[in-house]
């Protein structure tokens, strides 16, 4: 399933990317988020996920998404993820 969490503060976890992450209270959350997104980059091509990892920030917990379209634009993305704690 998932990797468990780190139990100290994410080093690479930066307060920018804490204001910028989207609360979600379940895995439906982050698939509504990031499905049918298009790169405005290119014409609107679908992008698809290179990498996931799993941050803490105690007490919370934070998923970064990066995404890259079919002409590498990347795009990252964070969720905070409390609900991954219970």
């Amino acid at each position: 399933m998932f990797p468990p969490p780190p139990e100290e503060d994410s080093p690479d976890l930066k307060d920018a990317d804490i204001a910028v992450a989207q609360d979600t209270s379940c895995i439906e959350d982050i698939e509504k988020a990031v499905q049918d997104l298009k790169c405005p980059t290119c014409d609107g091509k679908t992008f698809t996920g290179v990498e996931h990892t799993l941050l803490r920030r105690i007490p919370s917990l934070f998923w970064r998404i990066r995404l890259a379209c079919v002409q590498d634009h990347p795009l990252t993305l964070f969720f905070k993820v409390d609900w991954l704690k219970r």
